[in-house]
C-alpha cells in the first residue's frame, strides 16, 4: 500500500514556485497591499532617542561633553579629536570611556537598546 502511494507522489509532480527576484524588475503583489511607511509609534522614536541623548549630553562636564561632540558626533579620529583639544590621545580615550559610561547610567537602558538596534549611524557608541 505505501508503495503505491509512493508511485502516486512520483507521478504527480512537484510543481515548484520560484519567488520573484528584484533582478526580473516585476514588483511583488504583496508590495501593492502593505504600507512601506513607518507607523506614527516608529515615526517619533528617532525624535525622542535625540531629545533623550541630547540631554545627557548636555548634563556632562565640559571636557567630556566637547570630547563626545567632537568625537562621536562630529566623527573625528581620535589624533584629531586630541589635536583640536590640545591634549594626548590617551586622554580623548579615557574621556570617551568616562562619557560613554555615565551616558550608559544615565539613558534608560531598554531606550539605548532600541537606539542600537536601530541603525549603525545613530548608535556609534553602543
Amino acid at each position: 500500500m505505501n508503495e503505491g502511494f509512493m508511485l502516486l507522489r512520483r507521478r504527480r509532480g512537484i510543481l515548484e514556485v520560484l519567488p520573484e527576484t528584484p533582478a526580473d524588475g516585476v514588483k511583488p503583489v504583496w508590495e501593492a497591499f502593505v504600507d512601506q511607511s513607518p507607523n506614527p509609534e516608529e515615526s517619533g522614536w528617532p525624535r525622542e532617542w535625540m531629545e533623550l541623548l541630547t540631554e545627557a549630553i548636555n548634563r556632562l562636564g565640559p571636557k567630556i561633553r566637547r570630547t563626545i561632540l567632537l568625537s562621536v558626533i562630529e566623527e573625528r579620529s581620535l589624533e584629531e579629536t586630541a589635536q583640536i583639544l590640545g591634549t594626548s590621545i590617551s586622554a580623548v580615550k579615557s574621556r570617551l570611556f568616562q562619557g560613554r559610561q555615565k551616558l550608559r547610567g544615565t539613558v534608560n537602558p531598554g531606550l539605548l537598546w532600541g537606539l542600537c538596534a536601530a541603525g549603525p549611524t545613530e548608535a556609534q557608541s553602543c
